[in-house]
């Protein structure tokens, strides 16, 4: 009755304890496993799931993506309202310039699309086993296109911007340097929404052989609960955050033998620091 009721053994009495206790450790040993072998088909299943769906989502999202890019349009818009301005005598005051700002945010939405469909190319390929060989970069060039992705919404805020990109060598996938400087410049921007001081203030430089990347805002801190959580996937102190993005910072960082850490204030600032290994020349 009791192996019916699903009980593992029996022990008849009088027992002994060595017996007992040697049945018992196998007992639980054997649980362990199989739990354990359960959770890892669990897991596979569910890493499965997310392959596909990745998969599913990058190829939408592409095209979704290119179906934007219309920039092209756009400027050949302006390009004949321009030649209408010029046969039809002088234009009204601060027209042309305005027209010039309509193709400086067409510049912009180009920039912001591409890198869409640059992540997401790298998400599909990541999911089908294919991995960008890594080339040599001088990184500043990768660090600063955030720069002209956020150039108007730096400008809305008010936030003051201070940057100084030495001419570094690297070598690196794009896609991974550029994801750490957009979540890093992201992060910062939002981090000063709240603040009456906003002053963002970024760094490339190269010394002793390290390669060391900074972002620095005078936005809110961290708190010293959120410090030792700041970079688990999943931990997010925004409301609208999926804490993915400082995990995958750390991740790529780490995959280069790389290191980050942070210094904050809280209602002060924060600055983060990237280091790489320096790229040796060699003949």
């Amino acid at each position: 009755k009791g192996f019916q009721l699903g009980a593992n053994d029996y022990i008849f009495k009088p027992y002994n304890h060595e017996k007992l206790a040697a049945i018992v450790e196998k007992r639980i040993g054997d649980y362990c496993y199989l739990r354990s072998s359960q959770l890892e088909i669990v897991e596979q299943e569910r890493l499965r799931a997310v392959e596909n769906m990745a998969r599913g989502v990058s190829h939408d999202m592409n095209g979704i993506l290119n179906d934007l890019g219309f920039g092209f349009l756009v400027r050949s818009e302006l390009n004949d309202i321009r030649e209408l301005i010029k046969n039809n005598g002088q234009p009204a005051t601060g027209l042309l310039e305005k027209l010039d700002k309509i193709d400086s945010h067409c510049d912009c939405m180009d920039e912001a699309i591409d890198l869409g469909v640059g992540l997401l190319t790298n998400l599909q390929a990541f999911c089908q086993g294919e991995i960008e060989e890594k080339e040599l970069y001088l990184i500043g060039d990768i660090v600063g296109i955030p720069f002209n992705i956020f150039k108007k919404k730096f400008a809305n805020l008010g936030i003051k911007i201070d940057c100084e990109l030495d001419e570094v060598l690297m070598e690196c996938r794009k896609q991974d340097i550029l994801q750490v400087s957009l979540n890093l410049v992201r992060n910062a921007m939002q981090a000063m929404k709240a603040s009456e001081k906003k002053e963002l203030s970024i760094r490339l430089w190269e010394e002793n052989e390290q390669i060391f990347f900074s972002v620095a805002d005078t936005g809110c801190g961290i708190s010293s609960d959120a410090q030792i959580k700041i970079f688990q996937c999943g931990f997010t102190t925004k409301r609208e955050g999926k804490g993915v993005g400082l995990a995958s910072i750390k991740n790529i960082v780490e995959a280069y033998q790389g290191s980050i850490k942070f210094e904050t204030k809280v209602n002060q600032g924060t600055v983060f620091t990237v280091m790489f290994p320096g790229y040796k020349e060699t003949q």
